[in-house]
């Protein structure tokens, strides 16, 4: 799980890359550096509610659905994963089939 947390806290975020490189345009370190705090703060508070209330509504869905009906609800729930899933990988391949099928249409040559 630490891995997990590591491994998506480590990405540069580009809003903040934006940030910095503005700030370093303008001469304003402090400030930029302040704003990708505030961001980052802003981030990690948004993200740490989020995961609470799945969290919360995972187990208040499981209290909910009782002792018989939950192997319904768990096979349910792993089949919208596995659909969820499925459909970003499509949109994936989709984007992927777009931009090689436009190569010679890109505006500087490319």
């Amino acid at each position: 799980m630490i891995a997990t947390i590591v491994a998506v806290g480590i990405r540069p975020c580009t809003g903040a890359i934006l940030v910095l490189a503005a700030a370093h345009l303008l001469g304003l370190w402090l400030a930029g550096i302040f704003a990708v705090l505030a961001m980052s703060l802003g981030t990690a508070i948004t993200v740490s509610a989020l995961a609470i209330l799945a969290v919360k509504a995972r187990h208040l869905a499981v209290r909910l659905a009782g002792g018989g009906e939950y192997r319904a609800m768990a096979w349910a729930g792993q089949t919208i994963t596995l659909m969820g899933g499925l459909l970003i990988l499509g949109l994936g391949l989709m984007l992927l089939a777009g931009s090689l099928g436009s190569a010679g249409s890109h505006p500087l040559g490319l």
